[in-house]
């Protein structure tokens, strides 16, 4: 079985977070031992040259697929890799498997959503649809029409168990101490870009309150990103600098010492197209249990008194709320077991054997056929 990759995200020296989750897929493939070549995009914020980088990688692709021969053409983020493919599947035909992720399906602007029309035409003539999540198999079915069938859930590549993990007593101590936290409080952690629907707003007006009713939480806050100005604005409103300990864009081993360091890890999101929430399932895999938003991927994950808690999203006061009653609980081991029993499914060998299921039966299938 031979493989093209066609993704416009791909991470480089600079860019290294970015489509990381195309390069773990890209391991995967190797563990497989599948055979595959890649045409990718990496970032750049220049507009000339990112309108010379995609024309360049639409015709890398164009020829890949012409003067090759592939089982599977397999796309990552549809609407802005499948122009290429949905081209040249009218001349030459082949399997194409089409993995969503987020605003490839929910559009968040203008722009985003003229090229709806790509991810509609490679929804119809996908062999399969790759998602990452029940949720948003949900929400694919429901909005292109295709049936449940076609569809296999398959979550970015997993967790990283080797990476994500629960310390033991001692190491946390340590971590705590190099990270520059104290063993006498509890910390309350946010990782995220700062950005639109990321629900930043959302907890620091829940810090502002939990602040005046509680001395003993402290909070953590992971990223950076386009709105940062509005944040310190808000924090400086609030006038809770020293509530906050603030961290920038973090390497995956630091994150992990993030997760083991704080008490519970609140991921507000407000995106439709929230379509997992990675980093919510990282903090589960490391023994923290998680307060989310009862609204897109985690309403399906997280279970209140299980792994965590809900509250509605954007409601700062009923997340203010959640967190104090978390914090009255005298025992929270019973989350912590919750927590790491739901990040197992989500583990990369579990999620490994799913892949291989994924791209070895239909070829069977196919083989059988012929």
């Amino acid at each position: 079985m031979k493989i093209l990759i066609v993704s416009n995200m791909y991470p480089d020296k600079k860019n290294v977070s970015y489509g990381i989750f195309v390069k773990r897929f890209c391991e995967q493939l190797d563990e497989l031992g599948l055979s595959y070549d890649k045409s990718v995009l990496t970032k750049s914020n220049n507009k000339l040259k990112k309108l010379i980088k995609y024309s360049l990688f639409y015709i890398k692709t164009l020829i890949k697929i012409f003067i090759n021969k592939y089982d599977i053409v397999y796309i990552h983020y549809a609407s802005h890799s499948g122009a290429p493919v949905i081209f040249a599947n009218k001349f030459k035909k082949f399997d194409i498997y089409t993995n969503v992720h987020g605003s490839d399906v929910v559009p968040e602007n203008n722009k985003q959503e003229k090229f709806q029309k790509y991810t509609r035409k490679l929804m119809s003539i996908s062999k399969k649809i790759i998602v990452p999540s029940e949720y948003f198999k949900d929400y694919v079915c429901r909005k292109y029409s295709v049936s449940d069938l076609k569809v296999e859930v398959y979550p970015s590549a997993g967790v990283d168990t080797e990476v994500f993990y629960p310390y033991d007593n001692d190491k946390k101590i340590l971590t705590r101490s190099q990270l520059g936290l104290s063993n006498q409080y509890k910390y309350v952690g946010f990782v995220g870009r700062i950005s639109t629907g990321k629900g930043w707003d959302t907890f620091i007006k829940a810090i502002n309150i939990v602040s005046k009713e509680n001395k003993d939480l402290m909070f953590v806050i992971v990223g950076s990103g386009p709105e940062e100005e509005k944040m310190n604005s808000l924090i400086s409103n609030y006038n809770i600098e020293d509530r906050i300990i603030r961290f920038g864009l973090l390497p995956q081993e630091k994150l992990a010492d993030v997760y083991n360091s704080i008490d519970v890890f609140v991921f507000p999101t407000e995106r439709e197209g929230e379509s997992l929430g990675l980093v919510a399932i990282e903090a589960m895999a490391c023994g923290t249990p998680v307060i989310a938003s009862d609204f897109a991927a985690p309403r399906y994950y997280i279970k209140d008194n299980y792994n965590g808690f809900k509250f509605e999203k954007g409601n700062f006061r009923e997340l203010a709320d959640v967190i104090l009653k978390w914090n009255s609980i005298s025992n929270s081991t019973e989350l912590t077991k919750g927590a790491l029993k739901s990040a197992i499914s989500y583990s990369r060998d579990n999620i490994l054997n799913n892949l291989k299921k994924i791209l070895y039966e239909s070829n069977l299938e196919k083989d059988v056929r012929n």
